[in-house]
């Protein structure tokens, strides 16, 4: 059985042709997309991809897999989404303090929503939790139509 890592995997080296951009579109590294499509390629007993001197090329296992793949994906999404109308209670954000991503964007919904009361922020591990329905309320954006 393969998990849903593997097959944003398979279909990323897919679309990609590479190793490489695919784990540069999956936020990862190369090494690790190589053993992940290794890894499925020894499970399932088939070779997915060619291995070419720049990139890679789909198998005509690979394919044939290629538009179920992408079935699982489309569907996983749609499940992620079946609840649209539950607005959710609080927006965390979390990312390094040290960071010129946790100083700039951490610090922004503070000093937007300074005025809205319940908001928990947590020196030193770069962590703010904001009650969303109240920023809905207050300030009129943020809910699903």
């Amino acid at each position: 059985m393969m998990d849903t890592k593997e097959i944003q995997c398979f279909v990323a080296c897919a679309q990609t042709g590479s190793f490489s951009k695919a784990a540069e579109a999956l936020y990862t590294t190369q090494s690790s997309v190589s053993k992940i499509i290794k890894a499925m390629e020894e499970k399932m007993e088939i070779t997915l991809f060619e291995r070419l001197s720049k990139g890679i090329r789909m198998t005509p296992d690979a394919e044939q897999m290629y538009p179920y793949a992408l079935l699982v994906l489309e569907s996983l999404e749609k499940i992620q989404f079946l609840d649209e109308n539950r607005a959710a209670d609080t927006l965390s954000m979390s990312c390094n303090p040290s960071s010129w991503f946790a100083d700039n964007f951490v610090s922004f919904p503070v000093l937007c929503f300074q005025k809205l009361s319940g908001i928990y922020f947590f020196k030193g591990n770069g962590c703010h939790s904001i009650p969303w329905r109240r920023i809905q309320q207050e300030w009129g954006f943020g809910g699903r139509t």
